[in-house]
């Protein structure tokens, strides 16, 4: 059985809940069977809600028998890390290309340029990391990231987010006018126009 339930807070993500509670592969605590009724509310476990409740299993102690005299060579799974995927596209909803950009973190600066789908794109981000500030100097954008903060396209908080990131207000007016820029039917569900928001918004 789980030793604890660790409440979700905004910001963490399984990785950093995992680097918490010294596990080196999120799956483990993922996969466990008291975790099964999370997993059947949040499918993705990168989308985790504040509020969640994780089941954080005891750790197992690993014991090794080894010859006495000889030299020995063991392998250690390094702590989870984060990745950055930031996709800009412009008011036409074409992607932003080949464009220059710096992102600044805790431990310093990378610079790159947005790929074919107009990304930004990041990875070994320490688990520790929830803000990034990034601008695109030869356009004048300057945006703070908040990462890990993105709630489920479903929960009020996050489809008002994704608006938000889209440029439209982050309420039911902002929802309407989304659904009639995608040309939406008049009847189509609130379900099916938040599905239809997290496609465009491509998380």
């Amino acid at each position: 059985m789980a030793a604890l339930l660790h409440t979700v807070a905004p910001g963490e993500c399984l990785r950093s809940i995992a680097a918490r509670h010294g596990f080196a592969n999120p799956d483990v605590i993922w996969r466990h069977e008291d975790n099964a009724a999370l997993r059947r509310a949040r499918p993705s476990a990168n989308v985790l809600a504040p509020g969640d409740r994780v089941a954080i299993p005891e750790r197992e102690p690993k014991a090794v028998e080894c010859a006495d005299g000889q030299k020995h060579r063991f392998v250690v799974r390094r702590p989870p890390t984060r990745a950055l995927r930031v996709v800009l596209v412009d008011a036409a909803g074409d992607a932003i290309t080949g464009v220059a950009y710096v992102l600044t973190l805790p431990d310093g600066e990378r610079r790159g340029t947005t790929d074919g789908d107009g990304a930004v794109d990041q990875k070994n981000l320490g688990v520790d990391v929830t803000t990034a500030l990034l601008e695109l100097p030869d356009l004048g954008i300057r945006r703070t990231l908040r990462i890990g903060h993105l709630d489920p396209h479903h929960a009020d908080a996050g489809w008002r987010q994704r608006l938000v990131n889209l440029g439209y207000a982050g309420d039911e007016a902002g929802l309407s006018a989304f659904s009639t820029e995608q040309r939406l039917p008049a009847d189509a569900t609130p379900e099916a126009v938040r599905d239809r928001l997290r496609s465009v918004h491509r998380s």
